[in-house]
């Protein structure tokens, strides 16, 4: 199939603006373009008329348009996470034969948003739709590991830390300290925290903004994962898949 040289070059221009946000003036993008200044200017201009450039009159300089801003909002908003992380916790399902579970970070809590079911004989129970406090599971620690102190304290603050089993954590210097040791590893651990028997290792999935806005974990019975295991061979499995889902959300985290 033919290429238009004339699209081509438009295209480029934009990338270019992508990594200048201070601007690029019409000689530099003529040599950039290997065009003459004067075909440089045609495509600018051209692009100026639909917004998808702009000109700083201060410097002359030319900056990325609204018309950008407008499409890519509107491509992030089509993009359904259940969608794009779909064949990503399919794989991790199918590399662990353990449920795998998608969870989104909203109004203080997790929410189960979609899960891929182990094929084993004991296997947790859990449900889409479900909403679960943050302090207590893995997935809700993963997301609170890389939020602002702040907003964390806001969270407990408001939602409480009940005891769920002996093993959650009900302290701030306790989750303090947890938090920053998940944002070192990359990883949460939900140590039959939130059910007892129950163990789950977990990854942030991050927006095109480097915002934690969802999560996802291998869950199973403890007595099949143990704490090593957990940490050392399911948690660079999360974590790849987590990166994975993130990337295709526009992270470049």
């Amino acid at each position: 199939m033919g290429k238009i040289q004339s699209v081509e070059r438009a295209l480029k221009i934009l990338e270019i603006l992508a990594e200048y946000p201070d601007g690029v003036g019409v000689t530099e993008f003529s040599l950039k373009l290997n065009v003459a200044k004067s075909t440089a200017h045609r495509l600018l201009n051209t692009l100026l008329s639909q917004h998808y450039v702009a000109k700083d009159e201060r410097t002359d300089n030319y900056i990325l348009g609204t018309q950008i801003l407008f499409i890519a909002n509107q491509a992030l908003e089509n993009m359904s996470i259940v969608e794009i992380a779909k064949a990503e916790i399919n794989k991790l399902s199918d590399l662990t034969n353990e449920t795998v579970h998608l969870c989104l970070f909203d109004k203080d809590e997790v929410v189960y948003i979609d899960k891929v079911e182990s094929n084993q004989t004991i296997r947790m129970y859990s449900r889409v739709g479900k909403r679960s406090l943050m302090h207590c599971t893995g997935v809700g620690k993963a997301i609170l590991a890389f939020l602002k102190k702040e907003e964390v304290k806001e969270i407990l603050s408001r939602k409480g830390m009940p005891e769920f089993t002996k093993k959650t954590i009900t302290t701030l210097d306790e989750m303090w300290q947890e938090l920053e040791k998940i944002s070192k590893d990359g990883f949460a651990l939900d140590d039959i925290e939130h059910e007892e028997g129950i163990r789950c290792v977990a990854a942030p999935i991050f927006d095109h903004n480097k915002k934690p806005i969802a999560a996802i974990s291998i869950s199973a019975p403890s007595t099949r994962v143990s704490f090593e295991k957990a940490t050392n061979e399911l948690s660079k499995l999360v974590k790849q898949s987590a990166a994975a889902i993130s990337y295709d959300l526009g992270s470049k985290r």
